[in-house]
């Protein structure tokens, strides 16, 4: 029987070591560890992390969107650990696992009852862009944020995380995790004053 200790002293289920059987020769016939424990293991040590949100009109007390424009959302420097693609190859004993994960989605919750789902990072807003509408990850809201907490909209981010896998031992899978950032966003409303020479 060999002993394989795990670097950081936490292997899968929580085990500093796993064992496994050799047989004769020193071949390995019958790892104890399950591929699929290894997946999650390995999935783990990417650390996922929460997006960075960008959005436009910007968060924050000062700064006030207005009903009917457009709203620009997007994943501010996106990278392996808050959008994908992230991959690692991992092994303990003679199982091995190669595992690659990504955002699949991300779901926008604006605070005012809905819910903006984008497939992609989304386009960042600049300047330039005026009044114009996102190409891809967009949203109007209808109504202001005044009365509510804060005198502003709760806008939720969840990322839908997909990891694919495989080992050497022909088993594979996916395993899916989710993240959220939230922000507010102030909504006012523009109001038209007539006056009369």
């Amino acid at each position: 029987m060999r002993r394989c200790y795990f670097p950081n002293g936490n292997g899968p289920d929580g085990l500093p070591y796993v064992d496994y059987v050799v047989g004769d020769g020193e071949t390995d016939a019958g790892p104890a560890i399950d591929p699929g424990v290894l997946a999650l293991y390995a999935y783990e040590q990417i650390d996922i992390a929460p997006v960075s949100m960008g959005l436009a009109p910007e968060p924050g007390p000062d700064t006030l969107g207005l009903v009917g424009l457009p709203v620009w959302m997007w994943v501010e420097d996106p990278d392996a650990t808050t959008f994908g693609p992230a991959s690692i190859d991992l092994s303990v004993g003679p199982v091995s696992v190669s595992l690659t994960a990504r955002v699949e989605r991300i779901e926008w919750d604006m605070g005012d009852g809905t819910v903006v789902t984008c497939t992609g990072p989304g386009t960042p807003y600049t300047p330039a862009r005026g009044a114009t509408a996102s190409p891809d990850c967009g949203h109007r809201y209808e109504q202001t944020s005044a009365g509510r907490s804060g005198d502003s909209f709760d806008v939720t981010a969840t990322a839908y995380w997909v990891a694919q896998w495989s080992s050497n031992s022909g088993a594979g899978g996916t395993l899916t995790n989710t993240t959220q950032a939230t922000e507010q966003v102030r909504i006012g409303e523009s109001q038209v004053i007539v006056t009369r020479d």
